[in-house]
């Protein structure tokens, strides 16, 4: 018989675990998807819902941030588009709180739900910020990553991260 110390030790590691694997998972999605948004985003999407519902509240920030921060630092995002981190920081919190809150009623619902709070708060901090501190030649890569994009990929992880679940739940 274990103990509460050993018991709360394990689920402690189990969840640390789970937290490397999705920033692990998130981080390496843009070599996964060979640098395609369409590809990479519902990758890193998936690890977002995937964390609303496998962890608690203060490890979310490890998968919210390191992504984006990891992107930048390599290149893989353009330095200009630096200035929307915390923006991109926000809002993948925001994905992860409204699908927690909203999953419960429908899971569907909460991911379509969700992904459109994500969008709607990064496109207009995205057009908002992009027209006034980026160069011309930025403001459009910053507003198609940045606006429907946002919906479409955070849609489909929603998707695949609740199909992949269901089926590590049942096996």
């Amino acid at each position: 018989m274990s103990t509460p110390t050993q018991t709360t030790q394990i689920s402690l590691t189990h969840r640390l675990t789970i937290v490397v694997v999705l920033v692990s998972v998130a981080v390496l999605a843009p070599i996964i998807g060979s640098h395609q948004q369409w590809i990479t985003g519902p990758i890193v999407n998936a690890t977002l819902f995937a964390s609303a519902i496998l962890l608690k509240k203060k490890e979310w920030l490890a998968v919210a941030t390191v992504p984006s921060l990891v992107a930048l630092a390599v290149g893989l995002l353009p330095r200009q588009v630096g200035i929307l981190i915390p923006f991109i920081i926000l809002g993948n919190l925001l994905l992860m709180k409204a699908f927690e809150v909203l999953k419960d009623k429908s899971l569907l619902g909460g991911v379509v739900a969700a992904s459109f709070l994500k969008y709607l708060f990064l496109a207009v901090a995205s057009i908002s910020i992009a027209k006034i501190f980026m160069p011309k030649e930025t403001v459009m890569i910053a507003l198609k990553m940045f606006t429907w994009m946002q919906f479409a990929t955070a849609l489909a992880g929603g998707v695949l991260s609740t199909l992949l679940l269901k089926r590590i739940i049942k096996s």
